[in-house]
């Protein structure tokens, strides 16, 4: 009773059509260059982080990245 299964996937291809039918998909894209630096400022003023250089610099990170947030907060 009440049992969810959640899947992540690239590639939709290599999910059976059985799994695929009875799925609710949920598309994700990556965030934008405003949504990347307000993560990385949110996250480095909970961390207590002093940033040199500021915006510009977290712009510099979320673009290392390729707008991805789990590499943008390892470069942090």
């Amino acid at each position: 009773k009440n049992v969810y299964v959640i899947c992540c996937t690239t590639d939709i291809s290599g999910l059976q059509k059985t799994f695929q039918s009875r799925a609710v998909m949920y598309r994700l894209s990556r965030l934008s260059t405003k949504e990347m630096v307000s993560l990385l400022a949110q996250e480095s003023s909970y961390r207590n982080l002093d940033i040199q250089g500021g915006i510009p610099t977290l712009e510099l990170i979320a673009h290392w990245s390729d707008q991805k947030p789990r590499a943008a907060l390892k470069v942090l």
